[in-house]
């Protein structure tokens, strides 16, 4: 499926109207790709909070097969993604910048 680029948007992970691409993606076994931070072009709305990976739980938890990278490997919530990584094996961190 690629990159969901809803966060640019001001829609975070776990915001219902993605309900569908990610029942989905978990149909087809592909993964989806979620940026933690971004900056964003004009008009961007974009929020720090959003992007925030422990609100991709609530995703994993409606969708347990589904596999998910983590752009940016979380930045800056390496914690977090650590934890996410730990504990869900269907979530993978992406070391770009």
């Amino acid at each position: 499926m690629g990159e969901i680029t809803s966060q640019y948007r001001g829609i975070a992970a776990d915001d219902p109207v993605l309900e569908s691409f990610f029942a989905l993606a978990e149909e087809f076994e592909v993964p989806v790709l979620i940026h933690s931070h971004g900056t964003g072009g004009p008009g961007a709305q974009f929020r720090i909070e959003i992007g925030r990976p422990t609100r991709i739980e609530e995703v994993l938890i409606r969708h347990p097969s589904l596999r998910i990278s983590i752009e940016s490997s979380g930045f800056p919530f390496l914690e977090d993604t650590i934890a996410l990584m730990l504990r869900y094996p269907n979530v993978y961190g992406d070391l770009s910048p």
